[in-house]
């Protein structure tokens, strides 16, 4: 006795929403850009204390600019879930972000991404397009480059493009 694949079996699950999928995809659109968007301009706000405190984007230190992406990036998460819960009426498991039996290929990705900042960075100071003139080591801000970069960046780029797809 063999049990189906239940991710498979989610996939193949069609929609129950009698929406059109063009209008539902503007839909979401919509809502990430205004949801998103207000998420940000209250992180921004709660950052700055209040309008006229406000600074530009590139004025913000790194810590506060994690901060504000991530607000954002929370508005996201909120409009897809709402959206796959009660307009698709479908899980959000059902976008596909299963690991399991996931991490060669995670580590295969790692690496070759690894490798192509690498060999990238290699060519643009060979050719003099860049130029390293300190180093300057701050293993806090790595640490929230590196979310902002992964967490707010990348997943929420995914789960956009992931949700009609």
């Amino acid at each position: 006795m063999s049990q189906g694949n239940p991710i498979k079996e989610e996939e193949e699950e069609e929609t129950k929403s009698n929406i059109h999928v063009g209008f539902r995809i503007f839909l979401v659109l919509l809502g990430i850009l205004f949801i998103g968007g207000l998420f940000s301009v209250i992180a921004s706000l709660i950052i700055a204390g209040d309008l006229e405190s406000l600074r530009h984007v590139k004025d913000l230190i790194l810590k506060e600019h994690f901060i504000i992406q991530g607000a954002g990036c929370i508005g996201t998460l909120a409009v897809v879930f709402f959206f796959r819960k009660n307009i698709d009426m479908r899980s959000i498991s059902s976008i596909g972000f299963h690991t399991e039996g996931r991490s060669k290929d995670l580590l295969w990705g790692l690496l070759t991404a690894a490798v192509i900042m690498i060999v990238g960075t290699s060519i643009l100071l060979m050719s003099k397009n860049i130029t390293i003139t300190g180093l300057h080591f701050n293993g806090t801000d790595f640490i929230y480059g590196f979310l902002l970069f992964i967490i707010c960046s990348s997943k929420r780029r995914d789960i956009m493009q992931r949700v009609y797809s």
